[in-house]
């Protein structure tokens, strides 16, 4: 009796300290009341209708034209993509399809085909719309595509195909759309705008509206070129589990990082899950900007949070940041494809995810065009992306904000286990945007051993906020100096 009151005891104990621990450190990771309140601006400016749509929208899946409806006069032209960086379908075939279809077949929230267009493949309904399609290119493209999808045979290698296949057709088409838009608007500037992690669409649209209010007030007050410019949003899967409440000013409410300060071990999963999302992302815009390379206009890369890593993955093979057993592969990647050796045949199928981040990074090339990229909270390591950076990138400038309070860069209150606190530089290093044991004066020697100095990294303190919402950042003098600086080229 005496011991299983001892055991007893001891449980509700360590219960007790486990509830006190979690409300002590759940309240040191919050904002503070008046940061949230401040944001409240950038959505009470919308009418009821407005944020119905934002409403409806706040999700991973692309259903409507949001960005007609909150700002019909912006000249954008979003790009959308699911978790593997394949473009939307035509509107003939995504006009039929709903949320639950794009997210309902896979239900293992961390399997890579969830929110693909592979895994919509899997479902009746698509096989009915196709089979429905009048005769022509697409319908013969989807019926020939639907040989690589079976219910039963979830193969590897019918994934990647499918997905080739997919980005081969359809990016031709996205290119051919932008190049017109540009020349038919006489755009100057295209800026590439890629939203972090835990971002809804019609969120996103909005953090693209408010950019673009800054450049233009920029723009106004002569502090940065009066060209026309092009914003081209990014729109991919981040998870959107992002909490709202627009209904009034006592009640907003955006939380800043859902999840991520209670998910424990599941944390170390959710990061490497989504960086691999933010990779296809990128080497679909690299080989977007590819496409543009005889256009005469300037082009810019504007980043935040977790959407870095795209960013910088359009410019920089993501070979030291890999996750992999396989590193020697990886390294020689061409020689050890070539040669078929049993390590890559090994690598391939043991890490089919990395195989083929890894081959499309290694099969596109690195954009040869100058190229300015802001990595605004930028949720990466400086060191180890920039390693990797080639020697032909001397045209590139990187525009890097620090801010050392920001609790999801800093990791500041995240644990792995109840007690085992992290830092910046685990669970996918974010050592950048907080500046984590000098990591800016050593991605500055990084530069100054390829280049011999290091004139294009740009790194300034552009927050003192412990928020890591872009909309905070926006509202910095030093955050804006900072894009000033970037548009500027200086």
């Amino acid at each position: 009796m005496d011991l299983f009151l001892t055991g007893t005891l001891k449980r509700i104990t360590v219960l007790l300290l486990t509830v006190q621990f979690f409300t002590i450190y759940g309240q040191s990771s919050k904002v503070p009341e008046a940061d949230v309140k401040a944001k409240w601006k950038y959505f009470s400016k919308y009418s009821d209708a407005q944020k119905k749509t934002i409403n409806d929208n706040w999700g991973l899946f692309f259903k409507e034209d949001v960005m007609s409806v909150l700002n019909p006069t912006l000249n954008v032209y979003p790009i959308k993509l699911d978790s593997y960086g394949l473009f939307y379908p035509e509107s003939d075939i995504l006009s039929q399809i709903t949320e639950e279809n794009f997210s309902g077949v896979i239900k293992k929230y961390s399997d890579n085909r969830k929110f693909s267009f592979y895994q919509l493949f899997l479902t009746e309904k698509v096989r009915t719309i196709i089979s429905k399609l009048p005769d022509g290119e697409n319908k013969k493209f989807y019926d020939e595509l639907l040989t690589h999808v079976n219910k039963k045979i979830l193969d590897d290698e019918n994934i990647r195909q499918f997905n080739k296949k997919w980005n081969d057709f359809h990016i031709k088409k996205q290119i051919a759309a932008l190049k017109a838009k540009i020349n038919n608007g006489s755009f100057k500037h295209v800026i590439f705008f890629i939203h972090g992690y835990n971002v809804p669409y019609s969120l996103a649209n909005i953090q693209t509206i408010e950019l673009a209010n800054i450049v233009d007030s920029l723009q106004k007050n002569s502090v940065v070129p009066q060209e026309k410019i092009l914003y081209v949003p990014v729109l991919w899967p981040s998870n959107a589990q992002k909490k709202h409440n627009f209904s009034s000013l006592a009640a907003f409410n955006t939380e800043d990082i859902s999840g991520v300060f209670n998910g424990g071990a599941k944390n170390g999963f959710r990061f490497q899950y989504f960086s691999n999302r933010a990779y296809y992302a990128g080497i679909t815009i690299r080989k977007t900007i590819n496409g543009l390379e005889n256009e005469n206009v300037k082009v810019s890369i504007y980043s935040h949070s977790l959407g870095g890593v795209a960013g910088a993955s359009i410019l920089i093979n993501p070979i030291s940041k890999l996750h992999t057993d396989y590193y020697d592969v990886v390294r020689n990647f061409a020689t050890e494809r070539l040669n078929n050796t049993n390590k890559f045949k090994e690598f391939k199928r043991k890490e089919p995810v990395n195989y083929e981040i890894t081959e499309n990074f290694h099969d596109e090339p690195v954009p040869t065009r100058p190229v300015n990229v802001f990595f605004s909270a930028g949720a990466i390591p400086g060191t180890t992306t920039f390693t990797d950076m080639p020697a032909s990138s001397s045209n590139k400038k990187f525009y890097c904000t620090i801010n050392r309070n920001d609790r999801m860069v800093t990791k500041n209150g995240i644990r792995i286990w109840i007690i085992k606190p992290v830092n910046a530089a685990q669970l996918n290093a974010t050592t950048l945007g907080c500046d984590y044991k000098g990591e800016i004066n050593n991605t500055a020697n990084v530069f100054n051993a390829k280049f011999g100095n290091a004139n294009n990294f740009i790194a300034s303190v552009a927050s003192t906020k412990t928020d890591h919402d872009i909309l905070t950042y926006m509202q910095q003098p030093d955050y804006i100096n900072l894009i000033a600086r970037f548009l500027n080229g200086n």
